[in-house]
């Protein structure tokens, strides 16, 4: 028997590193506390009428569909809620037969320099995606992004037909592939909401009880007038197992923190990854090579070692959040999935650890 932890968000102090440092929890405790936790998640969802399976599109990155930053300028939206006004345009544009993680913010600025400097930092990455021209740039802070992803190309023409005459809309910018404004965003933006088909899910209030969570609005959005039905989990537990995690380069304690109990999910037992020793075989690349050979070709890997590709894997192990975290009882195998990007293509590998050894060998590439 196995089960899969499609992500774990354990950045900026969620539940399980405040459980982890207070109580000063054993790796192998925490491993049965994630999924103690996970196991209820999954219950309090069937309980609310949806499967945790088929969340899996909008908690883990998609290869074939987009993720967008809609950007809209408040100093042009009248109404002082323009977060409200702004969503509450792009609810009525919303698709029930599609499913998306949403997040939002402000563009604040958090660099640590000159607020000037940081000012104009912050419009040239945004410019690099998008035309400011069009409006009177002040200070980033004026911008309000809310970021899509699962994003399909018929969406966002939606999107664009539908938005053009929003007031204070913008324009929208793909960051599907990596840039310095994918990585920022991915510091700024807080959780919004997870829209399944007609179903929209929402973390719960403050003051829920941890099993009796009333299905309110919290946001005040218009949901129920366009025809979805609200759904609400705990608030922890949605930051920790329904939170879209942008990819970024890791670039502090939080995020190697956070892969150590991605790893930990799985088993109780593990050292860094970037201390592993990559295993690729010449039979599974070969193999992957007559399978996989589009895209193999696609992203100049039809000649490629062995040694070439654990190279690669070992250079981005420490530039990935893991994914579709995997233990299968049976055969006493922890696996997941990583996301490399190759020549602005990206590519999902399946990885085995092998906590013992301290191996990661390739399983699969999508």
């Amino acid at each position: 028997m196995s089960k899969t932890i499609y992500t774990i968000d354990s950045r900026d102090n969620t539940m399980l590193e405040v459980m982890k440092q207070y109580f000063n929890i054993s790796d192998l405790q925490m491993s049965k506390e994630i999924n103690n936790m996970h196991d209820i998640l999954v219950e309090l969802l069937e309980k609310k009428g949806i499967s945790y399976s088929v969340l899996k599109s909008v908690l883990i990155p998609q290869k074939k569909h987009h993720e967008i930053i809609l950007v809209f300028d408040t100093l042009q939206i009248e109404d002082p809620e323009y977060g409200v006004a702004c969503y509450n345009a792009v609810i009525k544009l919303l698709d029930k037969s599609e499913s998306h993680s949403f997040l939002c913010g402000d563009y604040i600025s958090k660099i640590n320099t000159s607020w000037k400097n940081a000012n104009d930092l912050l419009y040239q990455s945004l410019s690099e995606h998008i035309n400011l021209s069009q409006i009177e740039y002040k200070s980033s802070e004026q911008l309000f992004f809310i970021y899509i992803n699962n994003v399909s190309n018929n969406f966002i023409g939606r999107l664009k037909m539908g938005l053009q005459n929003f007031q204070g809309f913008v324009g929208i910018a793909d960051v599907t592939l990596s840039s310095t404004l994918k990585i920022y965003i991915s510091s700024i933006l807080t959780n919004g909401f997870i829209q399944y088909h007609d179903i929209i899910l929402q973390p719960s209030s403050d003051q829920d009880d941890f099993f009796n969570v009333k299905n309110n609005n919290k946001f005040g959005y218009d949901f129920e007038s366009n025809g979805f039905k609200i759904r609400c989990i705990y608030a922890d537990l949605f930051k920790t197992f329904l939170t879209y995690k942008i990819e970024r380069v890791y670039f502090n304690i939080i995020d190697t923190s956070d892969q150590a109990m991605a790893i930990n999910s799985i088993t109780p037992v593990f050292q860094r990854l970037n201390t592993s020793k990559i295993i690729i075989t010449s039979e599974k690349l070969e193999y992957l090579k007559q399978k996989k050979s589009d895209t193999m070709q696609r992203i100049g890997f039809s000649n490629i070692t062995p040694e070439y590709l654990a190279k690669k894997i070992k250079e981005n192990i420490n530039s990935n959040y893991l994914f579709c975290m995997e233990f299968n009882d049976i055969y006493q195998i922890a696996k997941f999935n990583i996301m490399l990007e190759i020549h602005s293509y990206k590519i999902q590998l399946g990885l085995k650890y092998d906590y013992i050894n301290n191996t990661l060998s390739l399983i699969t590439m999508y």
